[in-house]
């Protein structure tokens, strides 16, 4: 089944938010024990696949050379590869039981306000995508 690549792109954000709502669930819960291994605990495993999911929106959003210029700013910044990092440590088998990449992300200050800025801005995004996309807005 084909669809524009926009959509494509949408369903793999759609994933990430799924694993951002899921995280915030468990923070509200407050049962989140950030002493515990990042293997151990919901929460934390919400956040890993939360972020790696928004890293794979990043990729796709460069392939497709799709520019928005607050996403792009966004995007200048060096915490992208510490979520590439985590991405991979998340995603890719590693023989390291505790893989430091998961805390160079968590540990850069401010990482946790940027991927929420960056969160929420894809979704505006695609909002504005299918509100200019859709049958009605072509009539």
């Amino acid at each position: 089944m084909s669809a524009p690549p926009e959509v494509v792109l949408h369903r793999h954000w759609l994933w990430a938010n799924r694993f951002r709502t899921l995280f915030d669930e468990e923070l509200k819960k407050g049962q989140t024990d950030w002493s515990k291994s990042v293997f151990a605990d919901s929460g934390l495993i919400f956040m890993c696949l939360w972020y790696s999911f928004l890293y794979v929106t990043i990729e796709g959003w460069r392939e497709l050379k799709l520019s928005e210029p607050t996403i792009d700013a966004l995007l200048a910044s060096d915490k992208v590869d510490l979520l590439r990092r985590l991405r991979n440590a998340t995603c890719h088998f590693q023989e390291d039981f505790v893989d430091q990449r998961f805390f160079d992300f968590m540990a850069d200050e401010d990482t946790a306000e940027w991927t929420r800025a960056l969160n929420k801005e894809f979704g505006r995004f695609f909002l504005d995508w299918y509100k200019r996309n859709s049958p009605s807005a072509t009539s």
